[in-house]
């Protein structure tokens, strides 16, 4: 069986397996897993942030962030706001729609001058 019928069999069985009971905790670690092998992937991070909590971040396999985990966490919460597509639309919009980046309406020129411009000037 190929790898892509092999990924779809995984994602249709951990799908049913979801529905068919309460879900109390999102599986943040199946899922990073299903992506990391769907995707052929060395490594994932999931972030997750309700109002009453700060960040937290959860990665797999852990052992590899061990190192650099303040790093990517400092990416995080600084830089992916203003580099990351998806985030940037989302947090400009609010829109939650699945999304991939292709699928992120390219911002004009104009609004990257007067982005940093305002950024150089402590605007944010």
């Amino acid at each position: 069986m190929s790898s892509c019928g092999r990924h779809d069999r995984e994602w249709l069985d951990f799908v049913s397996d979801l529905v068919s009971r309460p879900l109390l905790r999102w599986p943040d670690e199946q899922v990073t897993r299903l992506l990391i092998e769907t995707f052929d992937a060395t490594a994932g991070a999931f972030f997750v942030q309700t109002e009453d909590s700060p960040l937290q971040m959860r990665q797999w396999p852990p052992e590899l962030f061990v190192e650099r985990r303040a790093e990517l966490y400092d990416w995080t919460v600084h830089e992916a706001p203003l580099d990351h597509p998806l985030l940037r639309y989302y947090l400009g919009t609010g829109d939650i729609r699945a999304m991939q980046v292709d699928d992120v309406p390219a911002p004009s020129p104009m609004h990257d001058a007067c982005h940093g411009s305002m950024s150089s000037s402590g605007i944010s």
